[in-house]
């Protein structure tokens, strides 16, 4: 690979950072991402490991359209190395809403949704992707869900995460 596929874009530009209007989109969704995608860690099912595929991309971004909205995730840094893209983004969002019925979101177990209902949030991501036929094949994600949390529980600010392009270019 020489250029970031259309699918790197898609991801992150369309499906993470519209996902009231294009998570639930099945002809983007299956544009981006292979029907057998794999994504680490999965939340969606931990014990096998399998998946999610593009349903359980539809599953997380309908959870984050309802919990947050505005969640946005800004590409920072994007590199290619063979069949790899590395990105590192910005994420930021509002938790706006509960999920019904339930008193705490997913991504914060233990920690009561009212305490976070109305809170905005800068924290970092990390994926490598892996692209085969111009589709993603597979993720590994880390977010970095302490440094949000700490934002919205201590009413911190967002640290410099070292993001300026004088640094990040080397």
């Amino acid at each position: 690979m020489t250029e970031v596929p259309q699918s790197i874009y898609n991801f992150y530009d369309k499906i993470l950072s519209d996902v009231t209007n294009s998570g639930q989109n099945l002809t983007l969704l299956s544009e981006t991402v292979h029907e057998d995608w794999q994504s680490r860690p999965n939340a969606l099912n931990v014990v096998e490991g399998t998946g999610p595929g593009i349903n359980g991309l539809a599953g997380f971004a309908g959870l984050f359209a309802t919990i947050m909205p505005d969640l946005k995730f800004e590409r920072k840094q994007t590199l290619i190395n063979f069949d790899k893209v590395v990105v590192l983004s910005l994420v930021s969002g509002t938790v706006t809403n509960p999920l019904p019925g339930q008193s705490e979101l997913p991504l914060f177990p233990g920690i009561p949704v009212e305490s976070l209902i109305g809170k905005t949030f800068e924290t970092l991501a990390l994926d490598i992707q892996t692209i085969v036929d111009g589709k993603i094949k597979q993720s590994f994600h880390v977010e970095d869900w302490a440094t949000a949390l700490n934002q919205m529980l201590n009413d911190t600010p967002p640290p410099d995460f070292g993001l300026d392009r004088n640094y990040t270019d080397f």
